[in-house]
């Protein structure tokens, strides 16, 4: 008799550990839109405090992600000008061998390709000495300004509560099964402790 009250304990409590973790997850999310239940107004967390918290979070990742010194190193690291490079080039080549024709088209029949190589080299290397302090300087302007946080704070007021939830279970899923596992074993533990409590008051 003892054993099989002991075991329902354990069992009943382990479960009660996982149901608890399950609920826990799930009253993060939904209700997604305030649901009168017995005369109470029920909602989600995530959703109930997400357009309250927008500016906030917009705010602070801006502030750890989006700094002007990681900016500037990003927007003036040679890498990027490497990426740059075919396109720039690209770029001038049209200028050069099209659009300096249309322009100036008495000056482009004096023009051999051994001066466009020329002109196409002072350009690239003129592109390679400004592009980065202006790239850099434009980042830091777009910083300064209110724009890159008001877009943020946006996108998080239209986020819907099911996406976040389904990028949870799709990115956080093993990290959701752990905090069920140990909630699981909390109740279990906790099964235990009663289950030798109830052992000790059928002693005594």
């Amino acid at each position: 008799m003892f054993t099989t009250l002991a075991f329902l304990l354990v069992l009943l409590s382990a479960l009660g550990g996982w149901c608890m973790a399950h609920l826990f997850i799930k009253i993060i999310f939904k209700p997604y839109i305030p649901k009168k239940i017995i005369g109470l107004t029920v909602q989600g967390f995530v959703p109930f405090v997400q357009s309250t918290l927008s500016d906030g979070i917009a705010a602070a990742i801006k502030q750890e992600f989006l700094s002007e010194s990681m900016l500037k190193q990003h927007l003036e690291n040679p890498a990027l000008l490497q990426k740059m490079a075919p396109a720039i080039e690209a770029h001038v080549d049209l200028f050069l061998k099209e659009k300096l024709s249309e322009a100036f088209p008495l000056m482009s029949k004096f023009m051999g390709e051994k001066t466009l190589q020329k002109f196409k080299d002072a350009f690239l290397l003129e592109v390679e000495t400004i592009l980065p302090s202006l790239l850099g300087s434009y980042g830091k302007n777009l910083l300064e300004s209110e724009e890159i946080e008001k877009r943020i704070a946006e996108k998080i007021r239209h986020l819907s509560a099911p996406e976040m939830e389904a990028k949870l279970n799709k990115y956080a899923a093993k990290s959701v099964r752990k905090f069920k596992l140990v909630a699981t074993l909390i109740g279990t533990l906790i099964g235990l402790i009663q289950m030798m409590l109830v052992y000790l008051l059928m002693i005594y």
